[in-house]
């Protein structure tokens, strides 16, 4: 019979984590019991850039395999699934979800995306033909992973990331999901604040290149969207940012309780952006 791995969340984290930047690293997610959560500002994740697929938030994210260093275990916990050592062929799988939450897509959607490692390259695929809705009421929803292709996009990888991620079939990597699993935002419309000589492309969105707050998500996970006050005379009106909060558990009868809640900046905030130097190339952790 075929294992199930199951999350409630009950005793933490159980070895999901949220990502800071390729600069940064991984960071906790919020967790209450039966419950975790992911807050807004998220990193925005350039690896993928065109000619690759895009861009995208990383939301939720579980290693399948260890070892973890003790960094690793302080921010995401024990990790139930690599312990359980839980079969890594997701094919003909399913993963059931419980989520709830208010936000503005902006044409993005929140999807599946499954990593996989074959020798010095890592393929994504997300599973763009099945996105998750994200309500203000809880919602238990089902994802077949299937291997037909028109399902899924492979995240290829930007211009200067070849000798770290490319393009896997998708039997391979559904065969041996070896790297991680993750809940993402994607598309993410990437606009800079001012004008670039050349493709934006080609520099780090959010790192070497400020960006306006459109790519981020807005909205409340109140009953209702918060108001926001109108300027005085003469005063420019502060662009909105987005702080959400997603809660996620992904398998079982209490699976992935995902809340989403999101602080408009015009009450009082203002947008941060970054303006800071190029800093020395590394190695992301496998998958972002």
């Amino acid at each position: 019979m075929p294992r199930i791995y199951q999350e409630t969340f009950d005793r933490g984290t159980g070895g999901w984590w949220g990502f800071a930047g390729n600069h940064l690293g991984l960071q906790p997610l919020g967790w209450r019991c039966g419950a975790v959560t992911s807050r807004s500002p998220w990193w925005i994740d350039y690896n993928h850039a065109p000619p690759g697929a895009g861009y995208l938030h990383m939301l939720c994210c579980l290693n399948v395999r260890g070892p973890f260093s003790d960094h690793h275990r302080e921010v995401a916990g024990e990790n139930a699934f690599a312990a359980g050592a839980y079969p890594l062929d997701f094919r003909e799988a399913r993963v059931r979800l419980r989520l709830r939450g208010e936000v503005r897509m902006r044409g993005a959607q929140l999807a599946l995306l499954l990593q996989g490692r074959r020798g010095k390259t890592i393929s994504g695929w997300l599973l763009t033909g099945q996105p998750l809705s994200v309500t203000r009421q809880w919602s238990e929803q089902t994802l077949a992973v299937t291997s037909q292709p028109d399902q899924w996009t492979c995240l290829g990888a930007r211009h200067d990331r070849g000798d770290y991620y490319g393009h896997l079939p998708l039997e391979t990597v559904l065969r041996d999901v070896n790297v991680n699993l993750m809940l993402v935002l994607f598309p993410l419309t990437v606009t800079p604040m001012g004008k670039l000589r050349g493709s934006p492309h080609r520099l780090r969105a959010g790192r070497t290149i400020p960006c306006g707050p459109r790519i981020c998500r807005r909205g409340t996970w109140s009953s209702t969207p918060s108001a926001s006050p109108s300027p005085a005379p003469g005063q420019r009106r502060p662009l909105p940012h987005a702080r959400s909060t997603m809660r996620v558990d992904p398998c079982g009868q209490r699976a992935a309780k995902t809340v989403t809640h999101l602080h408009d900046a015009r009450r009082g905030g203002r947008v941060p952006h970054s303006r800071t130097s190029p800093s020395p190339r590394r190695n992301p952790p496998a998958g972002s």
